[in-house]
């Protein structure tokens, strides 16, 4: 299996996670160690719901008392 690795626009050093994405859901890794990182493997449903919550600010805490 190929997998490519992303990463996002915004990251401009090598501390940013990259997302590999497929028709089974998402892989995910520490960008600063890359292929010695430990991959982590979410669902598409699991993947679906933090994207959804990262968009709705369920994980903004500069915005929480």
């Amino acid at each position: 299996m190929s997998v490519h690795w992303k990463i996002s626009s915004r990251c401009n050093v090598d501390h940013c996670v990259e997302v590999s994405l497929s028709d089974e859901g998402a892989l995910m890794r520490d960008g600063k160690i890359a292929s010695q990182s430990p991959v982590l493997a979410f669902s598409t449903d699991v993947w679906r719901s933090f994207i959804d919550d990262t968009k709705r600010g369920d994980f903004d805490t500069a915005a929480r008392p």
